[in-house]
């Protein structure tokens, strides 16, 4: 989950919101060919995992499983 602060209507409240990200591939868009796979991991996959590593150690993530 990734935590937003928010302020209420201008009212100077801080409003703390958490968000439930999660990431998945329909059957439509998976690799068809051995490269095809190759370049979804390099381009997608390893990417995404470094983002989540680094708001992990941010401490913006609270759960990532």
């Amino acid at each position: 989950m990734v935590d937003d602060i928010l302020t209420n209507e201008g009212k100077g409240e801080a409003i703390n919101m958490q968000y439930l990200v999660q990431m998945k591939l329909v059957a439509q868009s998976r690799p068809t060919s051995p490269e095809a796979e190759i370049t979804l991991v390099e381009n997608y996959i390893f990417p995404s995992v470094e983002m989540f590593r680094k708001l992990r150690g941010e401490k913006r993530i609270l759960a990532d499983r």
